[in-house]
């Protein structure tokens, strides 16, 4: 039986954990505060999605300028916001993707 490996709470099976390493490899990481980005909300509020200068329709729903309040870690899921907790409100972002300190100063630094 192989022993999972455990980062920050999350628990992975070596091969799976090797994969997200492959995926996240190759990228370009920057260290930076987490900010909040803009969201397009559902004008019956059950959805939200990143706003990235997409085409919306506005009878649909609304732009909010600071509606994206988080972002996950792509290893372990850990939830990377605006805080003044520097683990919680900052980590590594290729533009896209985030990892949080632990995985990022683990893995990629």
């Amino acid at each position: 039986m192989t022993e999972e490996i455990s980062l920050w709470g999350a628990s992975f099976a070596p091969e799976q954990l090797e994969e997200r390493l492959q995926w996240i490899q190759g990228r370009s990481w920057k260290k930076v505060d987490y900010q909040r980005r803009a969201a397009l909300v559902s004008r019956d509020g059950q959805s939200l999605k990143l706003y990235r200068g997409q085409d919306f329709d506005p009878a649909e729903e609304e732009l909010s300028e600071r509606g994206w309040t988080h972002d996950h870690c792509a290893l372990c899921n850990w939830s990377i916001g605006e805080s003044t907790d520097l683990e919680q409100g900052s980590g590594y972002t290729d533009g896209e993707l985030w990892l949080c300190l632990g995985c990022g100063e683990r893995f990629v630094v």
